[in-house]
């Protein structure tokens, strides 16, 4: 029963952040993963978990929890950490949890 519940909240998270005005956009800018909020959480003070998911090996993996009030958050990526990605964030703001998934390739 809580497995189904965890199951339906991140439903519901990947749903509220797909009905967003725009979405949230991650890229690689030199040695760091730039990741842009939508433009409804400029200014808010947002608490959001980043893992970069290394999909060949999971000890490359990155994962940090940060805040930010800027609408963007920059995560360095290690010189070693080549090849395909998967990018999760998931963050709130004003109790409300979102969730948002990305496939990055990292050369």
């Amino acid at each position: 029963m809580p497995e189904e519940l965890q199951f339906q909240q991140q439903i519901d998270a990947v749903k509220r952040t797909q009905a967003l005005g725009s979405q949230v956009q991650c890229s690689i800018a030199g040695d760091s993963l730039q990741v842009i909020f939508p433009a409804e959480f400029i200014s808010a003070t947002l608490q959001a978990d980043v893992w970069l998911y290394n999909i060949a090996d999971q000890k490359k993996d990155v994962r940090t929890t940060c805040s930010t009030t800027a609408g963007k958050i920059m995560m360095p990526v290690p010189v070693y950490n080549k090849g395909l990605h998967e990018v999760k964030i998931t963050w709130n703001l004003a109790g409300k949890k979102y969730y948002h998934e990305q496939k990055i390739f990292i050369q």
